[in-house]
């Protein structure tokens, strides 16, 4: 049985993936990313398999394994190591008040 608050993992086991953004930006020199509510992490690792050289997830959700656990609605997120070249955000805001 899962510990997460009603008003995250919403994703259901899924993660909408896009492929031809995440070459476009590639194309154009974008190496990191940061996938902001990343769920499944499915994002995440296709990011990683075409080439991005650092990519990290954040999601509230403990049973999706996220590289950084973090509940918004709890308030910001205060300090993060590195700057992303790309900070992915889809299907996130929903579940923020």
């Amino acid at each position: 049985m899962s510990n997460t608050p009603p008003h995250l993992g919403g994703h259901m086991g899924k993660t909408h993936t896009d492929e031809g953004t995440l070459k476009v930006l590639l194309k154009h020199g974008y190496e990191t990313m940061i996938d902001l509510g990343q769920g499944p992490g499915g994002q995440v690792l296709l990011a990683r398999k075409l080439g991005f050289k650092k990519v990290r997830g954040i999601d509230g959700d403990a049973n999706v394994n996220p590289c950084i656990l973090h509940d918004f609605t709890q308030g910001p997120l205060e300090k993060f190591p590195w700057s992303p070249d790309v900070i992915w955000c889809v299907e996130f805001v929903e579940h923020v008040e």
